[in-house]
Order: C-alpha cells, then structure tokens, then sequence
C-alpha cells in the first residue's frame, strides 16, 4: 500500500505489551466490542525467541483504549 507524507495512512499507537499471542488476541477482544479497531505485532524480541507482543490502536483511539483496559484490569 502506498503512503504519503501527507498522512494517508492512519498513524498507529502501541498500546501494551502482553507476553503471549492468545493474550494480545484477549485484549484486541475487548477493544473490539467497544468499538476500537486494533492490530497487533510481535515484538523483535518475541519475534526472535516467541515472546512478547505488541497490540496498537489508532492515535485517535488511544485514550479510549487505555481507560477501557485500566478498567478490565
């Protein structure tokens, strides 16, 4: 896909690191019902030796997000 520096493509936020990828698939759950579009990656390390994972939202959700996961928690 192509990008420009004039921000076609939506800029994304990390917004935690879970240690496994069934967890970082929990957390995208909950952001789903609520509505939040959510991706998640693993992390260079956890790409390496099968260990942590990244879950982003978009910029404009992350606020959003994070209240909703300091309440699940």
């Amino acid at each position: 896909a192509r990008s420009s520096r004039t921000g076609a493509k939506a800029t994304t936020s990390v917004l935690t690191v879970v240690q496994s990828e069934p967890e970082a698939m929990m957390v995208r759950g909950l952001l789903e019902t609520a509505g939040i579009a959510s991706e998640h990656r693993a992390t260079q390390l956890g790409e390496n030796f099968g260990g942590s994972y990244e879950v982003l939202v978009r910029a404009e959700d992350l606020e959003t997000a994070q209240s909703l996961l300091s309440q699940d928690e």
